[in-house]
């Protein structure tokens, strides 16, 4: 049986998120040669560390609802930074903010 990536062999979709899982797992099986079909231990390999991220995944995002965590400050500091020259055009339209390097939301030099 040929499949075009592993991912297919189980109906999973492997993302580029997953590619250093794949490489870790190449590398493990470089680390630890065995008689074992190398196509059918790296299938397994996959699958394992796969769901095993997945899990990971499912547990974080459970503890950041149960949190009810604030956004950090960086994330909005740096939605400030972005918001704040939109409305600066709109508020002041004969002086709109484009090509100009900002430095704690004013124009300053290179």
């Amino acid at each position: 049986m040929e499949w075009t990536s592993l991912g297919e062999a189980e109906g999973m979709d492997l993302s580029a998120k997953d590619l250093e899982i794949t490489l870790n797992v190449l590398q493990h099986l470089a680390d630890h040669p065995t008689r074992m079909n190398s196509q059918e231990r790296l299938r397994s390999l996959i699958i394992k560390i796969y769901k095993q991220h997945k899990k990971q995944q499912k547990q974080r995002n459970q503890q950041l609802k149960a949190s009810q965590q604030k956004p950090l400050i960086k994330t909005i500091d740096g939605m400030a930074r972005i918001y704040d020259p939109i409305v600066q055009g709109i508020q002041n339209p004969s002086e709109p903010l484009f090509g100009h390097f900002l430095k704690n939301y004013v124009p300053s030099p290179w």
